[in-house]
């Protein structure tokens, strides 16, 4: 038989975290899905000329004569649920991510099948909870105005499909019920009582992103952190890739010169999402030119500088990257990475995931040392957050956390749409769980961190940081299943930080899958390429729950020289007790209650840290007699 082929444009849904929320309560699931399939799907499908292909108990496969009709039908539906939510608690929303593609399928019986249709499973699972994203395709054919922004993603190299796909994030910037489907609720303490300065700040925001809407980064740079005009040279966090240079003559290494501006441009803007990155387009106007750092800061109006030179080493290439500041004409820092000519195909990723982790470092520790240089008096939102993130860093104890945590409630009063802020809390809130030893479970602790990670998600939804403390404060409740796939958004939304492969780790951890989690840190070494620069705590860890003392020994050993949190310390401890080696257990032990004094064996137990039974069974047979043998107190 003929194959019979259409043009159309595929919708496929899904409902978001669909297995948590049957198992939280399977008949009241049920009949508010079918409810709202009867009463507002089913109907806006029809009305915009759809057809439903085949449905599952918590996605839809749907078709549209027109890409127009799709996006309509998608956006009409994604505003109506947000209205459903505003009132809904965050564990009890039913939330919905669309993926919409215009694409050549197959037509079998009442099915459609093909590269169409994969396309468009493969954005929906790209999209934020709440949330649409389409392929190029569908954003060339619309043109009508339905009161959206399209965001452009870039491209995204997805499971099965060879070609990477051009990926646009739909944002419901307006129409008829535009703020109240995206609205984020926001605690009164929070927003505090000053209505005109809070509608003030709404007007502040939608001029913003007028203004970006064309493209006007002069502009957006001559802001502060918050907004707020910069008032004595480029703002801080602000950095621009310039075009790498490479030597004249070899086509494979000018080649990769061209695109790793635009490849580390892209990598830094998903990576480090509070800072602002000048586009590979502004920055093309300086290729080939003498770069003196003060003149193109001044012009362009950032701090920082990223030089690259690409350049044969014997069979290898390496790339160098070096960070300038613009104020003070100095190169403060550089890293070389390597890849082999013969796998520069291959591994060509990872080495743009190298340089970016490097480059975010090294920003990162130019921005440390520059807020180390001024005085954090600043009251507005960005120096609020920045004031937290200093006092946290150089604390790391309950106190700090608590001051910081002080300090990011009052920057979210001046700006509740920073995501940093509600992360920056969310993390002194996961903080104070593993640390208040003597408050036992405390579910109010924990009921906060969600509801912050909640928010963070819903102001920016690529944000891999804001996904990144949603896998904690999920792991925290014991909803693992969720706390994975949050790990998996972060990851995918941020390639670059090679941390997110040590919470997955982690997560193996308190999952009982020890032997996962080595694998894990020895794929994340490998990633990075560079072991040294690992995080030995988890190694340490999973040793000590499989019951391999000697090794856990040494990578508790390791782990000392970057990291010397009590953990460390309660490893050690029943570990050295374990292989009977009682002077290095009693000095561990020491260690061990210097750091946390309120620390016994029924605090540990009673902080369940996790509930899988695997994990509490090797804490109660292989940690515990190890702490008893120590000596620490019961």
């Amino acid at each position: 038989m003929p194959v019979t082929r259409k043009l159309a444009a595929v919708v496929i849904a899904d409902v978001v975290g669909y297995s948590r929320l049957m198992e939280h309560d399977e008949a009241g699931t049920h009949t508010r899905l079918r409810e709202i399939r009867e009463k507002l799907i089913d109907p806006k499908i029809a009305e915009h000329g759809g057809r439903t292909v085949n449905t599952s108990g918590d996605g839809m496969l749907l078709d549209f004569p027109s890409a127009t009709s799709a996006l309509r039908c998608a956006v009409e539906i994604q505003r109506e649920m947000g209205l459903r939510n505003l009132h809904v608690a965050p564990d009890e929303r039913i939330e919905f991510r669309f993926g919409i593609n215009l694409g050549d399928i197959i037509i079998e019986g009442d099915d459609i099948i093909g590269d169409g249709v994969n396309v468009a499973a493969r954005l929906e699972a790209l999209a934020e909870p709440g949330g649409i994203s389409v392929s190029s395709a569908v954003r060339e054919q619309v043109h009508e105005d339905l009161g959206v922004e399209f965001i452009d993603s870039g491209e995204q190299h997805v499971k099965n499909i060879s070609k990477p796909i051009r990926v646009f994030r739909v944002v419901l910037s307006r129409g008829p019920a535009a703020k109240a489907s995206v609205a984020v609720p926001i605690p009164a303490k929070a927003l505090g009582h000053n209505n005109g300065r809070r509608i003030a700040m709404v007007g502040c925001v939608v001029v913003a992103l007028a203004i970006i809407c064309i493209g006007a980064w002069q502009w957006m740079a001559r802001l502060g952190p918050s907004g707020s005009a910069a008032v004595a040279g480029p703002p801080p966090k602000s950095i621009m890739v310039l075009p790498f240079s490479a030597p004249a003559g070899d086509a494979t290494l000018e080649t990769l010169a061209d695109t790793l501006s635009t490849d580390m441009t892209r990598a830094l803007a998903n990576s480090i999402r509070d800072a602002k990155i000048a586009p590979a387009s502004v920055a093309a106007a300086y290729k080939g030119k003498p770069i003196d750092a003060r003149v193109v800061g001044h012009e362009v109006n950032v701090r920082y500088l990223l030089e690259g030179e690409v350049r044969a080493t014997g069979d290898d290439i390496g790339v160098t990257v070096r960070l300038t500041d613009t104020m003070l004409a100095k190169e403060l820092a550089s890293e070389l990475q390597s890849v082999a000519r013969s796998r520069l195909t291959q591994d060509r990723d990872h080495l743009v995931y190298r340089l970016a982790s490097a480059t975010r470092l090294m920003f990162e520790n130019a921005e440390d040392r520059r807020l180390a240089s001024e005085p954090l008096s600043a009251t507005d939102a960005g120096g609020l957050v920045q004031r937290a993130d200093a006092t946290f860093a150089a604390g790391r104890d309950l106190a700090s956390a608590r001051v910081a945590r002080k300090l990011y409630g009052e920057a979210i009063g001046r700006d509740p749409t920073l995501v940093a802020a509600w992360v920056g809390r969310a993390e002194t809130l996961n903080f104070e769980h593993w640390h208040d030893l003597a408050a036992g479970r405390n579910e109010e602790v924990l009921l906060e961190q969600d509801r912050d990670t909640h928010r963070a998600i819903m102001l920016d939804a690529r944000d891999a940081q804001a996904w990144n403390a949603r896998a904690d404060a999920l792991s925290n409740q014991w909803r693992y299943d969720a706390a994975f796939e949050a790990n998996d958004r972060a990851r995918a939304l941020d390639p670059t930080w090679f941390w997110l492969l040590i919470e997955r780790g982690l997560l193996f951890i308190a999952t009982g899958r020890s032997a996962e989690a080595l694998a894990v840190s020895e794929a994340r070494n490998a990633m990075a390429g560079s072991p040294a620069s690992g995080f030995p705590l988890l190694p340490c860890d999973a040793h000590i729950q499989l019951g391999h003392y000697a090794e856990a020994i040494a990578q508790c050993g390791r782990a000392l020289a970057v990291n010397n949190d009590y953990w460390v310390y309660l490893d050690l401890t029943a570990a050295y007790a374990q292989t009977g080696d009682m002077i290095q257990a009693e000095a561990a032990k020491a260690e061990l209650m210097r750091r946390a004094p309120d620390f016994t064996i029924a605090r540990l137990e009673a902080k369940q840290f996790s509930n899988h039974p695997v994990w509490v069974e090797a804490i109660r047979s292989k940690v515990i007699p190890g702490l008893r043998k120590a000596g620490v107190p019961e």
